[in-house]
């Protein structure tokens, strides 16, 4: 789960950042216009600095209450690993979550240069024909996880400017904002079709992951020809807990409206007594494309999965990074969506899922 790589600081109500305040505390936010992806940019690109974190993420939205999420990884945090891969799969099928994690080092780890092609021990997720197609083949503690699955881009890929750092680090996000995914699932030992609606991100950084936010939130849905896509980290305190939302609309295979101007309200919060963390269900909307308005609404139901990213480490591990790092946690919840785009006929609504990721409050 990339989303356990940076996340953002909410609670009952988040303003827009001003730019001019950003640049105050020399951290320039998507700086640039949006521009199209060429297909080399989505290649694996290892870099040298110890901050170097590299992912690709895809969402499936599937019939039958079927959800997959999936996670290819690379990083450089010393002294924890130099160039290690992980995959992360999390399946929520009929009301139950299964997740696995792969873990492995640099020697298990392949890829070709120009083009996207990586090997995560058993696992790859290859370009081919403009298609990514990904294999999985994972054993956790409690599931089995095979995979056979084409993402087929509907909607071009996009872009939004580079987030630049302070010491000059940076790092960049490649939206699918659509595709077509089709493939075949086994799950502990049942076949399941794969068909529906998915996104996919590709993102690439110098600045350590866990420095970056505290916070993160996150929505993609699909209903008809619509969809949507909603990002958004919020930086901690040392970065002056400045906003870096995108938020991307779609119908069929063109994009309706993209921005990074977005003011997000929230209400309804909801607590976590374990973790004791809070974070809202009702986010509500207004944007800017241009001259353009966008307003909308996405309300949270049921949660259907809640999970520490430390679970998988021992008990030594876990203190130290709850200690001296982060405590984070990941909330995910099946949610409807509405949004409409001031001097057009796009109004949508449909369900989607919405991710919550803390690090801490």
């Amino acid at each position: 789960m990339r989303r356990f790589l940076a996340l953002t600081a909410l609670t009952a109500s988040v303003a827009f950042v001003d730019p001019t305040m950003a640049e105050e505390k020399k951290l320039r936010v998507f700086e640039g216009e949006w521009t199209p992806v060429e297909a080399a940019e989505f290649a694996t690109t290892p870099l040298k600095p110890e901050g170097y974190t590299e992912s690709w993420y895809a969402m499936v939205q599937a019939p039958d209450d079927l959800w997959i999420f999936l996670h290819f990884g690379l990083s450089n945090l010393e002294p924890m690993s130099d160039f290690d891969g992980a995959v992360e799969t999390t399946v929520l099928y009929q009301g139950k979550d299964h997740f696995v994690k792969t873990k492995t080092g640099r020697g298990n780890v392949k890829h070709d240069e120009g083009k996207l092609d990586l090997t995560i021990g058993k696992n790859s997720i290859k370009a081919v024909d403009g298609a990514w197609k990904i294999a999985l083949n994972q054993e956790g503690d409690d599931d089995k996880i095979k995979l056979d699955l084409t993402l087929t881009p509907v909607v071009a890929a996009i872009k939004p400017g580079k987030t630049i750092y302070p010491d000059g680090e940076f790092y960049k996000v490649d939206f699918i904002p659509r595709a077509r995914a089709e493939g075949k699932l086994v799950l502990n030992g049942k076949t399941i079709p794969v068909s529906g609606p998915a996104y996919a991100d590709h993102s690439l950084q110098d600045y350590p992951a866990h420095k970056m936010a505290e916070r993160l939130y996150s929505f993609r849905g699909y209903a008809g020809e619509y969809g949507v896509s909603f990002l958004d980290f919020h930086t901690p305190k040392h970065l002056g807990k400045v906003r870096m939302p995108t938020l991307v609309l779609s119908k069929g295979d063109e994009v309706v409206a993209r921005t990074t101007n977005v003011q997000m309200a929230g209400d309804k919060i909801i607590e976590d007594d374990d973790n004791d963390y809070t974070y809202p269900t009702e986010w509500t909307f207004e944007a800017l494309d241009g001259e353009r308005k966008i307003t909308g609404k996405i309300s949270l139901g049921k949660q259907v999965q809640k999970q520490n990213a430390t679970d998988d480490f021992n008990f030594f591990e876990r203190a130290l990074i709850k200690t001296f790092v982060a405590n984070p946690v990941i909330y995910r919840h099946v949610g409807d969506f509405s949004f409409a785009v001031d001097g057009t006929s796009t109004t949508m609504a449909g369900k989607g899922i919405a991710e919550v990721v803390i690090l801490d409050e």
